[in-house]
């Protein structure tokens, strides 16, 4: 969910989850969505946080992207990793994965 945000494998990996629906199985859907919602709150939240470290216009995108996080848009992320993706890609897919795992291992 957070390789790409909102890209062909977020996509796959949604359909994946609507998928395993059918067949009853919760839990991956569950760390799908607490997955996605990661890049847009955590930038989100940054912005808020570290204000000096963000220029006007990304606070105020930061406060669009904690919005959209809370709907489980991950594309509310993607201003800020195509203005440094070497730095925010790597971030937010280790925290996606963490939160996945976490939803995982808690949830079933």
């Amino acid at each position: 969910m957070c390789t790409d945000m909102g890209g062909p494998v977020n996509k796959a990996a949604y359909a994946f989850g609507v998928g395993l629906l059918s067949t009853q199985t919760y839990a991956p859907m569950a760390a799908i969505m607490a997955a996605g919602m990661v890049p847009p709150l955590a930038l989100g939240l940054a912005t808020l946080v570290a204000r000096n470290k963000f220029d006007k216009a990304q606070q105020e995108g930061g406060k669009a992207a904690l919005v959209l996080g809370l709907c489980f848009i991950t594309e509310g992320a993607i201003p800020f990793a195509a203005r440094d993706p070497m730095r925010v890609l790597p971030c937010c897919i280790v925290g996606g994965a963490v939160t996945g795992a976490m939803s995982m291992a808690v949830g079933g």
